[in-house]
């Protein structure tokens, strides 16, 4: 008995899984065994960052950052508007401040990664762009996660418990009052 057989013949005890005429490989390749957890299709959240969940154009960005709600937190903000979409969308804003483009491609890549994983997690859909805190410098993909995962959190909560402003719309100069007399011109000379 070769090596490949008894190896075979383990995982058909071990697991019940055979093809129809007791061969592994036909099994194997019917998808019998195979674990579907997170596999498009399967009935379990999707882990996948499709094109479609990223915000790609500049009127995007704008809307949110504009229009949209911050959460800060140690190392980044977090800007989101709700959306009427089916699916939440990611964009991300690096400063050259945190450093080459080395640096900055490694923390494009870590939140990427931090948002797929908690992208399901989200209690609603919304456009959400991370922004990096360059006075805080690269940060590890736990301290992002953190920053995240506290997000995630506080958007769960009811808005009446939560501080900050309600937008972020365009900001305007006070109305001076009528008796302001802060001008210098008294009007009369003296």
């Amino acid at each position: 008995m070769s090596a490949k057989q008894a190896m075979s013949g383990f995982y058909r005890e071990e697991t019940g899984v055979s093809g129809p005429d007791g061969r592994l490989g036909e099994a194997l390749r019917d998808g019998a065994g195979v674990p579907t957890a997170g596999v498009r299709g399967c009935g379990g959240p999707s882990y996948a960052f499709r094109r479609s969940e990223r915000l790609l154009n500049s009127f995007g960005f704008k809307r949110v950052l504009r229009y949209g709600r911050c959460f800060r937190h140690g190392v980044m903000r977090v800007h989101f508007k709700e959306s009427s979409r089916e699916l939440s969308r990611m964009g991300l804003v690096v400063s050259k401040k945190m450093g080459n483009a080395v640096a900055r491609n490694l923390i494009k890549r870590r939140l990427r990664e931090i948002y797929r994983r908690s992208k399901s997690r989200l209690p609603y859909t919304q456009d959400v762009v991370l922004i990096p805190d360059s006075g805080h410098g690269p940060a590890t993909l736990a301290e992002y996660q953190f920053a995240f995962d506290a997000f995630i959190e506080w958007s769960k909560r009811p808005r009446s418990e939560k501080k900050g402003r309600k937008s972020r719309g365009k900001w305007r100069r006070p109305a001076k009052s009528s008796g302001d007399s802060s001008s210098g011109k008294t009007g009369s000379k003296a």
